[in-house]
C-alpha cells in the first residue's frame, strides 16, 4: 500500500485526519501535514512528538502553506492525497500540477464544516464560468476528485445527487473521537481544563474570522458564566476586560465536551459555526447570531 498524505489546515480537519487514518487503517503508510493557518499549529505539530500511542507511527510535519504541502506530496511520491477542498480557482490550478507531476495520485476530499453541504459557494457568472471551465464549486465537484468523506453521506448525495466522485460516510462521529482519543488529544492541542466555573449555567460565544466585540460586551451582564472561543484562524487578539477567553487553538468541540459536563446548562451563540453539527448534547443550545 502506498503513501497516503493528510493535508490539515485547521483543527478540525487534524482530528477528522485522524478519524480516517483509524477507519481506513493506515496507521503505517500515513502522513499528517499540518499548515501553519491557525493559532497554535506549530504546537500542534510538535505536540505528536512523544506520544505512545496508535499513531505514533505517523509522520506529522508542518508547512507555511498549502502549496509548500503539495510539492512535498509530489516529492515523496504520494499516493492518496486528502484534502479539504477542491472547490476554488486556485486549488483547481494546485490539482492541475499535482496530476501533471503524479498523473495517478487519487485526491480525495473530506469534510470541512457546513460548506462540505452548501450550494452557494459560488453563484451568479461566476458559477457558470467555473462550470464551463470544469472548476470545482461545491466540495466534491472538482473533476480530478475520486472520493469525498463526509460524516453524513445521505444529506450530501441528496443536496449533490450529480457528484461524480465515490460518496463515503467518515464512521467515527467527531464527538466520539474526542472522546476516543482523550487525554492524548488534549496534549496535541496543550488543552489544560482550567475553567473558573461560578455558576450552574454559562454562555459561550464562538467568533468567525470576525469578532463581533459589541455582542461580547452585550453578554457582560448576562446571567451565568461567559466565555469567548475565538475562531482559531485568529492569531492575536487584545482580550476584553470582565470576560475570559477559551484556548483559540484548541477546537471548540473539545471544550464543549468539557463545558457540558462542568455545567447544567450550556448557551452557544455563533455566527453557523460547524460546531452545531457535530455537537448533539441535551444540555448545549446553540443560537445563530447574524
Amino acid at each position: 500500500m502506498g503513501l497516503h498524505s493528510f493535508i490539515a489546515g485547521t483543527p478540525l480537519h487534524v482530528m477528522i485526519s485522524l478519524s480516517l487514518i483509524r477507519q481506513l487503517n493506515l496507521f503505517n503508510n500515513a502522513q499528517l501535514k499540518i499548515i501553519d493557518y491557525f493559532a497554535g499549529a506549530e504546537g500542534v505539530s510538535k505536540g505528536f512528538s512523544g506520544l505512545d500511542w496508535e499513531y505514533s507511527c505517523v509522520k506529522v510535519s508542518l508547512f507555511d502553506s498549502h502549496r509548500a504541502a503539495y510539492l512535498d506530496c509530489i516529492k515523496d511520491k504520494t499516493e492518496q492525497l486528502y484534502i479539504d477542498s477542491d472547490a476554488s480557482f486556485q486549488r483547481h490550478l494546485d490539482l492541475i500540477t499535482m496530476k501533471a507531476f503524479r498523473p495517478r495520485i487519487k485526491i480525495n476530499v473530506f469534510e470541512d464544516g457546513v460548506g462540505s453541504y452548501r450550494t452557494d459557494l459560488y453563484v451568479g457568472a461566476k458559477k457558470k464560468i467555473f462550470d464551463v471551465l470544469g472548476i470545482g464549486t461545491f466540495l466534491g465537484g472538482s473533476p480530478f476528485t475520486d472520493s469525498i468523506f463526509i460524516y453524513e453521506d445521505e444529506k450530501y448525495g441528496n443536496i449533490f445527487p450529480s457528484v461524480k466522485c465515490n460518496v463515503n460516510k467518515i464512521e467515527e462521529p467527531l464527538f466520539e473521537t474526542i472522546s476516543r482519543l482523550e487525554p492524548d488529544i488534549h496534549r496535541i492541542f496543550s488543552y489544560k481544563p482550567s475553567l473558573k466555573r461560578e455558576n450552574e449555567t454559562c454562555i459561550v460565544y464562538l467568533s468567525s474570522h470576525h469578532v463581533d466585540t459589541a455582542f461580547v460586551d452585550s453578554l457582560k451582564g448576562a446571567g451565568g458564566d461567559v466565555f469567548v472561543k475565538l475562531h482559531p484562524r485568529i492569531k492575536k487578539f487584545e482580550n476584553i476586560p470582565g470576560i475570559e477567553f477559551l484556548d483559540t487553538n484548541v477546537p471548540a468541540e473539545i471544550i464543549l465536551r468539557d463545558l457540558s459536563v462542568a455545567y447544567k446548562y450550556v448557551e452557544v451563540y455563533h455566527h453557523g459555526s460547524s460546531a452545531e453539527q457535530y455537537v448533539d448534547v441535551e444540555q448545549i443550545k446553540f443560537i445563530k447570531i447574524s
